[in-house]
Order: C-alpha cells, then structure tokens, then sequence
C-alpha cells in the first residue's frame, strides 16, 4: 500500500504589497521562505514593514500573543491612518491567496477572520539593560530557581556560546518576590572556577542574544519570527554568528525569520535573502534584492566601487581616468597601479581564484606581452587551471593601441609636439615637453618637464593627458580600453534592470 504524504503544509508570506502606510507608497517586497535582511538606513520604513507583518496572522495557540494593527499603528491627534492599506501574498504549502489590510474606520480584517499562524515580535524593548528597569535602590535578596533541563534549553545553551565565542555552562532565572531575572555561568579564566551573575550585571547584548534565542527556539514550528534591529548591541562578529545561527534554526523548524538591521558587515553572510530599501530621486521607495553601491553609499557614506581598473603607473592611471571622465563613470570606478606588465597576470589569476564578485579590468601600456600567445605563456606560469577558466582570465586584459609599441610615453610626447596649444598654462607645459631631449630615458620624457615646471607627478600626468586627449589619435589610442569598459557597464546596467523586472 502507497505511504500517504504527511507533510504538513506550511505557511509563509511570500510578498507585502504596500499601498499607503506611513510614510511607504506603492512598494512591493518579496520575503524569502527561510531568512530575510532589510537593510537600510534611519527612517526608510524598515520598522514599518516589520509592524505591518507581525499583523498579519492570529494567534494559533492559546499561549501565543496576538498582535494588531491598532496596536502599532495608533491614532492620535492629527493621524488616524485611514486609507492605509497593503495586501500580503500568503502561501500554504505552495498555494497562494491574496489578503487585503486597510483602515477606514477601523483596521480591517477583524482578527477573527485572519489565518493562524504562531507570530514572534521581537522589539527594541528588548534592548534596554535590566538595571536600567529596575526600580528598586535596596538590597535585592534574590534567590536561584533551578529549571529543568530539556532540549530547547541546551539548545539556547550552545546557540549562545557559539555566538558570543564563550564558555557559558548555564542560563538560568533568580527570582526576587514576583520578578524574574536572567542568569548565566561562565567559565573564568581558570578553567577550574565558574562565575555566576544575573541580568542586573550582564551586559545589554547578552540579555538581547539569550532573550532572542528563547524567542526564536520555544517558538512552535513554522512560527513567522520578527526581529527589529538584529545588530543593535552586537559586535560585528557576534552578528554574523547570530545570523549563522538563526539560518539553522529557520531550515530546521520551518521558521519564517525577518530582521531588520544597519550594519553592512552583514552582506558577508551567505544564504539569506537581502532586500536593501532605497529612496529613488523621485522619492518612491524600492526594494533591492541585493547590495549595490549607493546600497553601501547610504548605510556608511562610503563609495564602493562598481568596477576596479589595474593600470601599471601613474601615466596609464591618468589616461584610463580621462576615459571614465568621458564616459561619465570616474565616479563608480577605482584605478589602481600595480606595476611591470608582467605583474597583470599574477594579479589575474589571483583576482579568478578569489571568485571576486566585483567587476575588474586590467590595462597594458602595449609596448610589451601584446599577443595572446605571449599572453597564455605569462598566465599558464601563475594560473595552472582549464583552458576555458584562462580565456575568461585573458578576457580581462586589454592595452592601450600603441602603433610604435614602444614606451607610451615616447608616442605621446610626439604626438604632442605636433599640435597647437595656445592657452597659457598649456602653452608652458607644451614648449617644455618640446624642448626636452629624445635622447633620454623614455620614462624621463615627462618626469624632466615635470621637474622644470615643479608640478607633481599626479598633477604633470593628468596636465600631459589632457593635452594628449585633444590630439587626432587619442581616441584611436584608448579605443580597446574604452570598449571593455562600456561592455562592463552595459553588463551591470542589464543584471540591474534584471533585478527590477523580476
């Protein structure tokens, strides 16, 4: 006889669709079944999204708490959040069925008609310390209560030593007339001694991981689990761990988890889904499926940059920054000198083996390894791998169209000399070039009209490439460069675009 299928059919929210609800229009967010990030900075709507989830569902067991909408969403003077509304895709097993939340006069579905589901709300009350709370300014005579030992708890147990990277050998509750307080034992030092200490001398990220973990381990199976602010409390290590954890615990039980959070470190994690809010010029709100520079840009201020360009010195740094200047991408570039020609194919290969993610691009100055054959030899002595793994590495390697394919730095003082520079400032840099004898070393055929002008290097190079840009065969001379580069950026406009559509 065939087995029947027991599995049971367990729910998730598979989108919320916003509307109108505080100060979120008309976005629409697709939730991961096991483990969600929103990512973003203050006052995007994180907290928002995360109230209107915890709505969603009724209590399914008598000792669940329920919650509402009037509840996080409370009228006062001059706001009672009529004609907020969002509908959220709810599947079971893998049907799907649409359900409408609005507010006229009162918030709609009534809590009755909504479908059960165990709901853990995990705020930010969980973050104030235990002395901070407490009342009282006399001798606290608190006494242990010893708690059974059971699965869950030894579960919390090595969930939180994981996380804090310590030997904690208990958790365990004092009690003081009616409150309850958290206490744990930690192994000192001295391997042979134990330390016991309750909530009122624990540290506040303590108290929220150990409080986090109850949470999220008692929870029944197939609970929708919210957490504000994961990383609030956290150092960044214990963060990542906490998430590693919270993977486990979501594939193994079933749990929906969504958590909300600032902290960029966390895109190091793999196998969760990240949405990062952002604001687009127009104002509407968007939810990316993954992180982008202006992603990182508004958590930290910091650039972060789509493509990274190898050149081999300042010359070639100047030229291939005229080129994104032109292009209208210095911005989102970074240029990064690394040497000799042949250090291109070391840096290559290391740059592959890294499975770097970030898109790159690696410039000769055409005056030597032109060939790909010449090409192959150099890389096959850094880069023993297959041959279609070394055509995508040679892939990233173009030069500069050098026709005399000799030192750049020669075709471009002659090219020079034989235009017609008026402006002043240019008019000096250009009669010094000329004056400079072809009898030096092809490096010093800038270096010397440097020295005589007293300009830096950085400052003399971008002056030469300037004159040079205007001459009839710069376009000709960073064309290669100038079409990898736009292949790049077409490539990364097309996963965007991707990304939106799906």
């Amino acid at each position: 006889m065939k087995k029947e299928n027991t599995q049971p059919a367990y729910r998730y929210i598979n989108e919320i669709s916003i509307d109108d609800l505080k100060g979120i229009k008309n976005l629409t967010l697709s939730l991961g079944r096991e483990v969600t990030c929103l990512i973003g900075p203050n006052g995007i709507g994180k907290t928002t999204i995360i109230h209107a989830l915890a709505c969603v569902y009724r209590a399914r067991h008598s000792n669940d708490v329920a919650h509402s909408l009037s509840e996080f969403f409370r009228s006062y003077s001059g706001q009672d959040w009529k004609k907020s509304c969002f509908t959220v895709e709810l599947l079971e097993g893998n049907i799907p069925s649409n359900v409408q939340y609005h507010r006229k006069e009162k918030w709609s579905p009534r809590n009755t008609r909504k479908k059960k589901r165990s709901t853990i709300y995990i705020g930010l009350s969980t973050c104030v310390p235990a002395i901070e709370l407490e009342k009282s300014r006399s001798k606290i005579k608190m006494v242990r209560k010893e708690r059974e030992t059971n699965a869950h708890q030894n579960a919390i147990l090595s969930y939180f030593n994981k996380i804090m990277e310590k030997q904690y050998t208990e958790i365990f509750h004092y009690v003081y007339e009616k409150k309850i307080y958290l206490g744990v034992s930690e192994k000192s030092s001295d391997e042979a001694a134990e330390k016991s200490y309750c909530s009122l001398s624990m540290s506040a990220g303590e108290q929220r991981c150990i409080q986090i973990l109850q949470e999220v381990v008692n929870a029944p199976d197939n609970s929708l689990i919210l957490i504000e602010e994961l990383d609030i409390l956290l150092h960044q290590r214990a963060l990542l761990n906490i998430v590693e954890v919270l993977k486990k615990i979501a594939k193994d039980r079933h749990h929906q988890i969504i958590f909300s959070c600032h902290n960029p470190v966390i895109r190091n994690v793999k196998g969760i889904d990240f949405r990062c809010l952002e604001r687009t010029p127009q104002g509407d709100l968007y939810a990316w499926p993954n992180f982008f520079e202006y992603s990182l840009f508004n958590l930290t201020g910091e650039k972060e940059d789509l493509i990274r360009i190898y050149v081999e010195d300042e010359l070639a740094k100047s030229i291939v920054e005229k080129v994104l200047a032109k292009m209208g991408l210095r911005s989102k570039a970074c240029v990064i000198p690394f040497g000799c020609a042949r250090n291109a194919f070391t840096l290559a290969a290391g740059l592959e083996m890294s499975a770097i993610k970030q898109e790159y691009l690696i410039v000769l100055d055409g005056d030597v390894l032109n060939s790909q054959q010449d090409q192959i030899k150099e890389l096959e002595k850094v880069y023993s791998t297959g041959e279609i793994t070394k055509k995508e590495c040679l892939k990233r390697i173009v030069h500069f169209n050098n026709p005399q394919k000799g030192a750049p730095e020669m075709y471009i003082v002659e090219e020079i000399k034989k235009g017609n520079f008026d402006n002043e400032d240019e008019r000096e840099l250009y009669e010094t070039i000329k004056s400079v004898s072809q009898k030096v070393n092809a490096h010093d055929l800038l270096r010397e009209p440097f020295s005589k002008l007293g300009l830096i290097p950085s400052m003399g190079y971008s002056k030469v490439v300037d004159l040079f840009s205007r001459t009839s065969v710069f376009q000709q001379f960073v064309s290669p460069v100038e079409v990898a580069i736009m292949n790049i950026k077409e490539k990364l406009e097309n996963e965007i675009n991707a990304l939106i559509k799906n």
